[in-house]
């Protein structure tokens, strides 16, 4: 079989950080047939350009829905100096309409504090109905008292109790308890990839997420008890949403 390979090359001065490219291959025999098939790819930047999108530094949006158990509260107050949206009963959900950048690049970022073991999770995507509370979710979760301390679950629904339908354990080593950490979750929807990040580190990166499948409407936070209906111990604050340019 003779192959002849033809080559166009672009500039460099003609590539636009955003452009999709499409590559398109056709092979023909002597006989005059021919197939043909493509590739696409986005000219990015090795680093995208984050811009915040949205922010709320106490968490007190208007349409929120929010759940506890009868042995606790959900309440802003202050602890150690800082305004923050606390959780401390046996079970706590809240349920936050927060604006989306509708770029395929964005970024959820939070800082949380825990003073006890206690189990919570940040639910960057998500729905909501009064049943399960959570729908289409993406769900990355905590429980100190694991050896690999976090989950990375996704789901059609959930109820109160948590039940992981797909899940990853990690063992993030710059996650501690008793003082104010950053999460960060990052979702490209052209690439698939979701990575997760404490402090500015990342610990775990993923494609096999359906980020096209889950919901956009809402932000959940998330706490619970580990043993014997013990209130938990959380406070959130500092909410950004960033839109991505690539």
């Amino acid at each position: 079989i003779d192959t002849m390979f033809t080559i166009d090359t672009v500039p460099s001065s003609e590539l636009i950080y955003g452009d999709v490219w499409v590559c398109i291959i056709t092979v023909t025999d002597s006989d005059g047939a021919s197939v043909s098939g493509s590739s696409s790819t986005q000219i990015r930047q090795s680093e995208p350009n984050w811009t915040p999108f949205y922010s709320s530094s106490t968490l007190e949006i208007n349409g929120s829905l929010s759940a506890s158990d009868t042995d606790g509260t959900q309440e802003s107050m202050t602890l150690n100096g800082e305004d923050c949206w606390s959780q401390n009963a046996s079970w706590n959900v809240l349920s936050i309409p927060i604006p989306r950048s509708g770029s395929d690049l964005e970024a959820i970022e939070i800082d949380f504090y825990t003073a006890s073991q206690s189990s919570f999770a940040l639910m960057p995507l998500s729905g909501y109905s009064p049943s399960t509370t959570a729908t289409d979710f993406l769900s990355v979760g905590f429980d100190p008292t694991f050896s690999d301390p976090m989950t990375v679950s996704y789901g059609v629904e959930v109820s109160l109790d948590t039940e992981e339908l797909l899940s990853v354990s990690q063992h993030p080593a710059s996650f501690a308890t008793n003082t104010w950490q950053t999460m960060r979750i990052e979702y490209d929807y052209l690439t698939n990839i979701t990575s997760i990040y404490i402090d500015g580190t990342e610990f775990y990166s993923t494609d096999l997420l359906p980020l096209s499948d889950l919901q956009t409407d809402y932000l959940q936070l998330r706490s619970g008890f580990d043993c014997c209906s013990t209130p938990v111990d959380i406070c959130w604050k500092d909410l950004v949403v960033y839109e991505g340019t690539p």
